[in-house]
């Protein structure tokens, strides 16, 4: 897949050596190596989707990462957006369901999907990565648990329909800031 993402004018000119934007950022395990043009690709849907490429883009995700996997043939595929925000008011629900289904129903599964449908997956994930909450030296875990017995605004995503992507399924998951990809 990565060698036909690398041929692909349209692709190749949307891949990054960062998923950063807003002042939040992923980050990459040290096995993962930006440079090695055979374990991780980094794309920016969003520059796709941009008013310089059509009159009225659609909304999009910031990133979306490629790690290949040794241990189950395929890939692992991680949808993120990134928001730098310091309430819920920060964010709409909507736009940021709309931006994940523009990725899957038509970057992945119609515009591009002679590379993207062709390939296996290990695993599937749609991620919110921010802090709109303040929410300072928290686990992930108990950033979750606060989400859901507060019933704060991002808890409304666990309310939704999974997103479908081959055989795969995610819903989209509130992630605090920097969160690691790690190899499969």
């Amino acid at each position: 897949m990565f060698k036909k993402i690398y041929q692909n004018p349209k692709l190749y000119s949307i891949i990054s050596s960062y998923c950063e934007e807003n002042n939040v950022e992923v980050c990459l395990s040290k096995d993962l190596d930006i440079n090695s043009d055979d374990k991780l690709i980094i794309l920016k849907p969003d520059e796709h989707y941009s008013s310089k490429n059509m009159p009225k883009p659609p909304p999009s995700i910031d990133c979306l990462i490629l790690v290949k996997c040794d241990n189950c043939k395929g890939y692992d595929i991680h949808l993120v957006e990134l928001k730098d925000i310091k309430s819920q008011s920060g964010f709409d629900k909507e736009n940021i369901i709309s931006k994940f289904k523009t990725v899957i129903n038509d970057f992945l599964q119609n515009e591009f999907k002679n590379i993207f449908l062709e390939e296996n997956y290990c695993n599937f994930n749609c991620w919110f990565v921010s802090n709109p909450y303040g929410c300072r030296n928290m686990s992930q875990e108990e950033y979750d648990k606060k989400i859901h017995d507060e019933e704060l605004k991002l808890d409304y995503f666990n309310s939704i329909k999974p997103f479908k992507f081959k055989n795969k399924i995610s819903l989209i998951k509130p992630i605090l800031p920097n969160p690691m990809i790690s190899e499969c």
